[in-house]
C-alpha cells in the first residue's frame, strides 16, 4: 500500500501501534479468535488497548505535522489511511484530534470502531473516505455506513463505498470483485480533495 501511495506522489509515514497481546505462531488466528468470544474480560482488554492506539496515532500525527518542513511536506494535505483496526485508529485520532495533531483528510477502510461508537463528527474540517465489503467476515460493515451518516449529518465531505462482495482485508488482493477497484475511487477522490494534482 505505501508504495502504490508512493506512486500517486504522497509520502508514507507507517504506524506501528500498539495491540492486543495474542498468543501462539499465527497472531491473525489469534487475533480473530478474540472476535468470537463473548467476554467482557476480552472486549474490556481490547477497549483499552484500543486507546492507546489511538493516543499513538495522536503521537504520530503531531509528529509528522510538526516535522513538514524537515520532510518538506505540505501541511494542509497531512492524512490518515487505516485498515481494519487501522481504521479504528484513524477515527480514535479524528474524534480526539487537537490543532497540533489533527490530520486533514483520512480514510478508513473496512474499519471497526473501538472506542468510538458514541462519538460525534469532529467540528474541524476533515473530509473521510470509507470503503467495506457487504460480506465483511467481521461485520464490521455498519461502523462505514454509520460514520459516513455522522459526517453527513455533521455538513462534513464524505464518500463511502459498500461492495458486494470482498470480504475483510480486500486492501490490494486482486479478487476479479468490485471490490479490488477501490484504489480506482480513492485516487480520484483524493484529486477531488486536491490532495493529489487531477491529470
Amino acid at each position: 500500500m505505501a508504495k502504490w501511495l508512493n506512486d500517486l506522489g504522497i509520502t508514507v509515514f507507517m504506524l506501528k501501534y500498539r495491540t492486543v497481546h495474542s498468543e501462539g505462531d499465527n497472531p491473525m488466528a489469534g487475533l480473530f479468535s478474540l472476535f468470537t468470544k463473548d467476554s467482557t474480560e476480552t472486549w474490556q482488554k481490547m477497549n483499552e488497548v484500543a486507546h492507546l492506539a489511538g493516543q499513538d496515532g495522536l503521537k504520530a500525527m503531531e509528529y509528522v505535522r510538526s516535522h513538514s518542513k524537515e520532510y518538506n511536506l505540505d501541511t494542509n494535505k497531512l492524512g490518515l489511511l487505516g485498515f481494519s483496526a487501522g481504521g479504528s485508529v484513524v477515527l480514535s485520532v479524528l474524534y480526539q484530534a487537537e490543532e497540533k495533531n489533527r490530520p486533514d483528510f483520512a480514510a478508513a477502510i473496512y474499519t471497526s470502531d473501538f472506542n468510538t461508537n458514541n462519538k460525534m463528527a469532529p467540528s474541524y474540517k476533515v473530509p473521510i473516505f470509507l470503503a467495506a465489503a457487504s460480506d465483511d467476515s467481521l461485520g464490521l460493515t455498519p461502523v462505514s455506513i454509520t460514520t459516513y451518516q455522522k459526517w453527513i449529518k455533521a455538513k462534513q465531505s464524505a464518500e463511502l463505498h459498500i461492495y458486494e462482495k470482498g470480504g475483510h482485508g480486500f486492501a490490494l488482493k486482486k479478487q476479479n470483485l468490485s471490490s479490488d477497484s477501490w484504489t480506482c475511487s480513492f485516487e480520484e477522490w483524493l484529486r477531488l480533495n486536491k490532495i493529489i494534482p487531477t491529470n
